[in-house]
């Protein structure tokens, strides 16, 4: 999968199909706005672009409120699995957070010759999330481009997000968890060695075992 941070990094292309996201623990929501992208693309023979940000624009807003719900390695790898072979990982910052959803669009979405976009039943673009559906629709009819909004995922009587599943995690449920993430839950983390007194081995990756 080519991960690149700038158009330039980027290889040319006539039209693409574009989603844009922020796919934090690639829950079972975003694999399916990221599924129907790449449907589109295949359907229309466009280039599959998946457009993301680091790091995540809470921490970046809001910095103690933001609980990351994997590492952005795991992130990337997910998203291949899906069959994402690019990104376009923004970095963002205050600057890109104050541009309208205009600028966003000619900044970014028109050199890649966009055609076709994807968002998920609650995206908006660009300053005060200004750039609602009804926004992107007609920035599109200007630009070139369509855009489809899906609708939500529900599971269990409720929407599929990132903020559930947080407070899913921060309450020990990992067996609701796993199933807004469509896989067991896990973590990741640097391996740290102790004074070697112990018998207990220490690893690098855990997932819960509950099904």
């Amino acid at each position: 999968m080519l991960i690149a941070s700038s158009l330039e990094a980027l290889p040319s292309f006539s039209g693409a199909g574009v989603t844009i996201g922020n796919f934090d623990g690639v829950h079972i929501g975003h694999q399916t706005l990221v599924r129907r992208t790449l449907d589109i693309c295949r359907e229309d023979g466009l280039h599959c672009v998946l457009i993301t940000f680091t790091p995540h624009p809470r921490s970046v807003l809001a910095p103690h409120r933001h609980v990351p719900l994997g590492s952005r390695a795991r992130c990337m790898e997910l998203l291949a699995e899906l069959g994402v072979k690019t990104v376009l990982e923004l970095s963002f910052t205050r600057e890109l957070a104050n541009m309208s959803p205009e600028e966003f669009a000619r900044r970014w979405l028109v050199p890649l010759s966009v055609r076709r976009l994807a968002v998920g039943y609650d995206f908006s673009l660009g300053k005060n999330r200004g750039g609602s559906f009804v926004v992107l629709r007609s920035l599109g009819l200007d630009l070139g481009f369509l855009v489809e909004q899906l609708p939500p995922v529900i599971l269990d009587g409720a929407v599929v997000s990132s903020t559930r599943l947080r407070d899913m995690i921060g309450s020990g449920d990992v067996r609701r968890a796993a199933r807004l993430l469509g896989r067991f839950y896990g973590f990741s983390g640097e391996v740290t060695h102790g004074a070697g007194r112990g018998g207990g081995a220490r690893f690098l990756h855990s997932q819960s075992d509950e099904a």
